[in-house]
């Protein structure tokens, strides 16, 4: 490779060569001498040569600071440029970002749309419910006047059974009063009776003793026959006759006090038997308070009432009081169909309504209706099915 002082040099001998000939072919008019002219042409070699070298020099400076401006602006620019990589990445993560970003708010635009669809289905059907709840409440503010009317008469007839009720209360605590009356009594005879064991205990003891006593006599009555029969002239002392009747007379009074204790005994059995009838009255009262307050219970709406009367209670001694209360709603304790029959027994009949009303749903009357045939078979009546087009009504017949 060429050095610059080759380049240099090689350049001034062309830049020589040619002001020689442009002033050799200038001078020649003029000198009309080629070596003159030649001569004109050298000379000017020298000063051409350093207005070139000059020239260059200065070119050389000027490119020197281009070149050293392009090289800081090379640099400048390189800076720059990693500087713009460094934000284009972060910008290309941050559009990487955003474009999640609009895709997931894409999808939620979507889900809304969805959601916006069922809430206006919603809404409509909302709104129809609103109809349907609207008339259905009207019908229950009707249902309602209707049930107030009904209330008020069952309340008047409730401060009607309340004094009535008050009037058994009062007979419940007159009788209990004389049970207490009773009670005390027999706790007396009690202690009468238990008195009178006692001394019939004694008693007993003394009779064993009189029995002994009785059976020394007779064993010294036979030795005494004995020497009766051995010697006839003998007779019996005044003293044995005198014991003999004392012992005859204790007997006697033995007799008596058993007697007395027999009648004791009588009148006793008697006062209980008085007790246990008293009992039994009692028990009938109370069984009859509890039937009424649980027809109070279950008095119907849909039924007009009816007045109930106060009856004296009527008490059959043959019966025995625990058997009085059986009934035959004991073999449907656990049976949910026990409300309708009792409803049956007490009205005489019962519609399909009123029964969905008491069991809750039409299924359980379904199932009343296939359990019919056997419930009669444990009731004190018959019941027959009556169609209608309203449904079903199951009225009670009386058995023979």
């Amino acid at each position: 490779m060429s050095t610059p002082n080759s380049l240099v040099l090689k350049h001034w001998l062309n830049s020589g060569f040619v002001a020689v000939g442009v002033s050799c072919a200038c001078a020649l008019p003029f000198t009309q001498n080629l070596i003159q002219a030649g001569l004109i042409g050298l000379a000017t070699i020298p000063g051409v040569a350093t207005t070139i070298l000059v020239g260059s020099r200065h070119r050389q400076r000027q490119v020197s600071r281009q070149l050293a401006g392009g090289r800081s602006r090379l640099h400048q620019l390189q800076q720059r440029g990693s500087l713009l990589t460094e934000q284009l990445q972060i910008k290309g993560q941050n559009c990487q970002a955003i474009e999640i970003r609009i895709a997931q708010l894409h999808s939620l635009a979507a889900n809304l749309t969805d959601r916006l669809d069922l809430d206006r289905d919603r809404h409509q059907q909302l709104a129809q419910q609103l109809s349907t709840l609207s008339i259905y409440y009207q019908e229950q503010q009707d249902l309602a006047e209707t049930l107030d009317h009904k209330i008020q008469a069952k309340q008047a007839l409730t401060l009607e059974i309340n004094a009535n009720l008050h009037h058994l209360q009062a007979q419940v605590a007159h009788l209990q009063f004389t049970q207490i009356q009773l009670t005390v009594a027999n706790n007396n005879l009690a202690t009468t009776l238990k008195d009178d064991q006692i001394q019939i205990e004694e008693n007993l003891i003394i009779k064993q003793e009189l029995e002994l006593h009785i059976q020394q006599i007779q064993h010294q009555k036979l030795v005494e026959n004995e020497e009766f029969d051995r010697s006839i002239e003998q007779i019996t002392s005044e003293q044995q006759l005198s014991q003999q009747r004392e012992s005859l007379d204790l007997l006697s009074a033995e007799i008596e006090t058993t007697l007395t204790d027999k009648l004791l005994q009588r009148e006793l059995k008697t006062a209980q038997l008085e007790l246990s009838s008293r009992q039994a009255e009692l028990d009938n009262l109370e069984f009859k308070i509890h039937n009424k307050l649980q027809s109070i219970s279950e008095i119907d709406l849909d039924n007009s009432p009816q007045p109930f009367e106060p009856q004296p209670p009527t008490i059959n001694r043959d019966i025995d009081p625990v058997l009085v209360t059986a009934e035959w709603s004991d073999n449907f304790i656990d049976n949910p169909h026990l409300t309708v029959l009792k409803h049956i027994e007490k009205h005489g009949a019962i519609t399909e309504a009123e029964a969905s009303k008491k069991l809750g749903n039409a299924r359980s009357v379904r199932q009343f209706a296939n359990k019919l045939e056997e419930y009669t078979q444990d009731l004190p009546f018959s019941i027959k099915v009556e169609s209608s087009p309203k449904g079903n009504r199951y009225l009670k017949e009386t058995q023979d």
